[in-house]
């Protein structure tokens, strides 16, 4: 405001040159610097979220943005901060979506059994155990499978190997093939030790299926499916057999040590007897059907 030079009125006062005030450090409350920003980012990057933000994520998934700010503004003490911390993470769960944020070292394990011998070698992973051999490759993950010796401070790995597997700079996809890979190990294992145990039922209305298996179990022949005189012959993956059941009419036992082969022979069997033909599914309901499934002399 310029002054007037007069003793009285509107502006009244002596005409003076304002001078420029060097701004205080309180001005600059709540402003983000670039130093911080970046220490910052680089402990999310090395620490993670915390707890409490893990929770209020977990929270905005499922679409409870009031709860979250509750839980927020409990842990942070007023509301505002409980408002920006809200609006922070669901800017790292946006992130997180479109692949920006990436972790520096993801990983995940196993235990291996003592009875069990696994090899690894060129992210080609070969089980040995009581009842066989399997092996699996990985060579289209860009992974690091190793073998390390379990800790003496944990019971579950104390005295046996347990299988790593690594990923760095992951993204999302990255992430969710490292449980993959575990879960295919672990079936590997579950193979070599227990096997697998696939049941089937013949379900049919009118005309009965008739089966027959040949080749000491590694062939089913499907026979008066719909009345039809079309033999269906089912060939079985490698070390696979088919036996039927004792106690249960019109029902198949598939037996093997690999998992993904007994639930391929499965569905090679299943989708012989695919109705086909214009026929209505709602009422041509006849087929071989998947009824059970688990590890032999037990369901999973």
């Amino acid at each position: 405001m310029v002054k007037t030079g007069l003793a009285a009125g509107l502006n009244k006062g002596h005409v003076v040159t304002e001078r420029v005030v060097k701004p205080k450090p309180s001005a600059r409350k709540g402003f983000l610097g670039k130093h911080t920003k970046f220490v910052r980012d680089i402990v999310r990057e090395v620490a993670g979220l915390a707890p409490y933000e893990k929770r209020i994520c977990e929270l905005l998934k499922i679409g409870k943005d009031k709860r979250a700010l509750k839980v927020a503004k409990r842990k942070l003490g007023t509301h505002l901060r409980g408002k920006k911390k809200r609006e922070e993470m669901m800017n790292v769960m946006r992130a997180q979506h479109q692949g920006a944020m990436k972790l520096l070292k993801s990983t995940n394990q196993l235990v291996i059994p003592n009875d069990v011998t696994i090899e690894v070698k060129g992210r080609c992973i070969r089980v040995k155990g009581p009842r066989g051999t399997l092996s699996r490759e990985f060579k289209h993950c860009a992974l690091d499978m190793f073998l390390v010796a379990g800790d003496a401070t944990n019971e579950k790995e104390k005295g046996r190997k347990v299988f790593k597997v690594e990923s760095h700079f992951t993204k999302r996809k990255q992430l969710a093939s490292l449980r993959t890979i575990v879960s295919h190990v672990q079936n590997l294992v579950l193979g070599v030790t227990k096997g697998f145990e696939y049941k089937m039922r013949m379900v049919y209305a009118h005309f009965p299926i008739n089966i027959n298996i040949a080749e000491k179990g590694t062939i089913v022949e499907v026979r008066n499916f719909l009345g039809e005189k079309r033999v269906r012959v089912v060939k079985m993956m490698p070390g696979i057999t088919v036996t039927r059941s004792e106690g249960v009419k019109d029902e198949l036992v598939f037996i093997g040590n690999d998992k993904d082969f007994v639930s391929r022979s499965c569905a090679h069997v299943s989708q012989s007897c695919a109705v086909k033909g214009g026929l209505d599914l709602r009422k041509f309901l006849d087929g071989i059907y998947v009824s059970e499934t688990g590890l032999i002399g037990g369901s999973q």
